[in-house]
């Protein structure tokens, strides 16, 4: 546990590009036209906002073929959580293979859980997308961290077979802590406390598959990105029995499930 908890502390900070978009997010005051600016001056952060942002999954039906058009669609913290996504791939070499994914597999299922959430969430209280849209985006992040730490131990072929008999993502955390300490829900909290996320943020994302033991105001985050975890994750991506167990955990949290069921047959039809 000592050495992943040391590659969190002497991670590097935010590059400048998502130091300043964390800042105008902070800032009350802050407008889209800002945003837009910050991401403009830094061309390869554009071409990769823009490739993210015009996925498929979310369905739009013209290419979003500019940075304002792209912050005026999403909003500002959806903005953040694709420009915080890509200041991850840029901080760690990207090999997912102790969890049997390439890089563009890791990337999909994170966008696949974002636009679940986005297209529900914005259909009941578009407000709370302000913490779910960057949590819903990131929560898989510590994934990165843990499949470094088992490559550099030579223990990927030894996690692959455990992952092999995983029944849920439940069992994968438990694989997780006896390997490596931290369940990558515990290690991406920690990531982005030492970037200094919010706490709202940062609590949901630690709590997402422990909803019951979150504090009342950051359970009600945690228990949408529960559902999204279940529906969408490593071992499945909303096949039949994920979205009956991912519906089951919305009912058992008292969520919106008619509308989540919207939201899942739009990613389904755009697949």
């Amino acid at each position: 546990m000592s050495s992943i908890a040391d590659k969190i502390t002497s991670l590097p900070p935010l590059d400048t590009s998502a130091a300043e978009i964390q800042a105008i997010c902070d800032n009350p005051k802050s407008s889209m036209s800002e945003m837009s600016r910050v991401i403009e001056k830094d061309p390869l952060l554009t071409a990769n906002l823009l490739k993210v942002a015009n996925s498929p999954l979310y369905g739009f039906s013209k290419e979003i073929s500019s940075v304002s058009r792209a912050v005026s669609l999403f909003g500002m913290a959806t903005i953040r959580s694709f420009v915080l996504m890509i200041a991850v791939k840029n901080s760690f070499e990207l090999d997912l293979s102790p969890y049997r994914m390439k890089d563009i597999d890791f990337l999909r299922i994170s966008t696949m859980q974002h636009s679940l959430t986005f297209n529900w969430y914005a259909r009941i209280s578009p407000g709370d997308l302000n913490v779910l849209a960057p949590a819903s985006f990131l929560m898989e992040v510590g994934k990165i961290l843990i499949a470094h730490e088992l490559i550099s131990q030579q223990k990927e072929e030894l996690f692959i077979s455990e992952l092999s008999q995983c029944a849920d993502i439940n069992d994968l955390a438990a694989i997780e802590r006896a390997f490596i300490g931290m369940s990558s829900e515990e290690v991406g909290a920690q990531i982005f406390a030492k970037w200094n996320l919010e706490d709202t943020v940062v609590d949901s994302i630690l709590y997402s598959l422990d909803v019951e033991k979150a504090s009342r105001s950051i359970q009600k985050y945690a228990s949408v990105l529960n559902v999204a975890k279940y529906a969408v994750n490593v071992l499945g991506q909303l096949k039949n029995q994920d979205i009956a167990v991912a519906n089951t955990q919305a009912q058992k949290h008292g969520l919106n499930t008619s509308k989540l069921s919207l939201a899942i047959q739009k990613i389904v039809e755009n697949i």
